[in-house]
């Protein structure tokens, strides 16, 4: 989650933009050839962008003001479908942070009201004990095994944060998997960098996701896209038969500058629209972060994400882009 040790972020997605150029060279995004349909194990789970359709989001409902999941604010039925509401017309897919807790209410709501596609994480930080992470564990398998999640990850950005080690996240996939009396499919979420890092885990994996932020890249907004598709198309030479998805990209509308990336909503309308049509070329299933404001971000200084504001109101420029990619 974006809140999370903001400036080491920064420090090692430059570090991540630098990899990736060492891989490829290519300044520009090309033309690819026409996307091929899903196919192989999980085929039936796994998203074809390549064939336009609805967006897929960072989903959380903590948007309230006052709200904050750190402090273990009560969500109610209300709060979660209002939200769901909001961004139904132009989402099939969310993707979420956590499962225990006033999260799991989310999960009944958005499959079986909502009918949403849904990819559930399970949080696992620093301190967080063996006996801990197992509740995790078993929490995101009840999800799976009822149906309310479709594709389960173990953790966000930990191997990046250093709150654990490759071996331990390895070993929690296999028991997770032991978990499940359903076949669904089981992945963890972390940066481009640390997965390129970590072949072991990639290969562990039934679907690997990463995230890649060109904005604390200090990337300007002109080479932004062209920034993205190098670290990709370096993720995926190194993936092998491992699905990939990308699960956090994004611009700031708001705040202050990193290098030469520059925030507002020109800007970060532009990379929303370029991002969609890049996952759309690449047949890339693309996580957009995220799909409303959470204001209580505004503690770590890393507000100013969202879609849609706090009003559950499209940004103006969110808007006009929606339109030109065909969202309603």
């Amino acid at each position: 989650m974006r809140s999370k040790n903001l400036k080491l972020a920064i420090l090692l997605v430059l570090g991540v933009a630098g990899l990736s150029l060492a891989f490829l060279t290519i300044r520009t995004p090309s033309a690819s050839p026409l996307p091929p349909e899903p196919s192989g194990h999980y085929a039936g789970v796994w998203k074809n962008p390549g064939g336009g359709g609805l967006l897929s989001l960072n989903f959380s409902p903590y948007y309230r003001p006052g709200s904050d999941p750190e402090a273990g604010s009560p969500l109610d039925r209300e709060t979660i479908c209002a939200a769901l509401d909001a961004v139904a017309p132009f989402t099939d897919t969310i993707r979420t942070f956590g499962v225990s807790g006033e999260l799991n209410r989310l999960y009944e709501i958005a499959k079986n009201e909502y009918r949403l596609r849904v990819i559930a994480g399970c949080w696992i930080g620093a301190g967080t004990g063996e006996e801990k992470a197992r509740e995790e564990l078993e929490i995101l398998a009840d999800l799976g095994n009822r149906g309310l999640a479709d594709i389960l990850v173990v953790g966000s950005e930990g191997l990046f944060r250093g709150d654990y080690g490759g071996e331990d996240l390895i070993r929690w996939l296999n028991d997770l998997r032991g978990m499940l009396t359903r076949d669904v499919p089981v992945g963890t979420s972390d940066t481009a960098g640390e997965l390129l890092r970590h072949p072991g885990v990639v290969q562990a994996a039934d679907v690997a996701l990463f995230t890649y932020y060109p904005w604390f890249a200090g990337v300007p907004i002109e080479d932004a896209a062209s920034d993205f598709l190098k670290t990709y198309r370096a993720l995926r030479d190194a993936a092998g038969q491992t699905k990939l998805i990308c699960s956090e990209t994004g611009w700031k509308f708001e705040g202050n500058a990193v290098g030469a990336a520059r925030p507002g909503p020109g800007n970060a309308a532009r990379y929303f629209g370029e991002i969609v049509e890049l996952s759309r070329r690449e047949n890339l299933e693309i996580c957009y972060f995220e799909a409303v404001e959470e204001g209580w971000k505004m503690k770590y200084g890393d507000a100013g994400w969202g879609l849609l504001d706090e009003t559950l109101t499209p940004r103006p420029s969110v808007s006009e882009s929606l339109l030109r990619l065909g969202l309603p």
